[in-house]
């Protein structure tokens, strides 16, 4: 038998199920309690039905979320404004977050040792170094 011969491709299967995007969704990210990013996404046809019935399941999953320690990434105020950085500096985002999240940025940090130091920074667009505090406070 000659096991060098090359294979023959076999034919891709045939897709029977046609899976369109819902005309309704409802998503959210958020934290875990052990510091994950998540996502959760409802999905739903358009009948006022419908929608109701995603509005339902969406509260009862942000009411779980809520009671097992999960946190919003982005939490948006009444006023519009995005609530992460806290009014406190950023310290509540902080502490929320732990040391690797950047309030004043609202990104993730990289962790950095070098002679027994740890510091957190990241690059900000313009190409800077940010160690996510204001005039090098926390």
């Amino acid at each position: 038998m000659n096991e060098n011969k090359p294979k023959t491709p076999t034919a891709a299967p045939e897709v029977t199920e046609f899976h369109p995007e819902a005309p309704v969704s409802w998503n959210v990210k958020y934290w875990s309690p052990d510091g994950y990013d998540c996502q959760l996404t409802l999905r739903t046809g358009a009948t006022e039905g419908d929608m109701l019935a995603v509005l339902t399941l969406a509260k009862k999953a942000l009411a779980g979320m809520k009671a097992t320690g999960c946190s919003p990434v982005v939490q948006i105020t009444r006023g519009g404004a995005a609530a992460a950085a806290g009014g406190n500096g950023g310290q509540a985002a902080k502490a929320e977050h732990g040391p690797e999240w950047c309030p004043i940025h609202e990104v993730d940090m990289t962790k950095h040792k070098k002679d027994g130091q740890v510091w957190y920074s990241h690059k900000t667009p313009d190409g800077e170094w940010c160690r996510g505090k204001k005039n090098g406070k926390e």
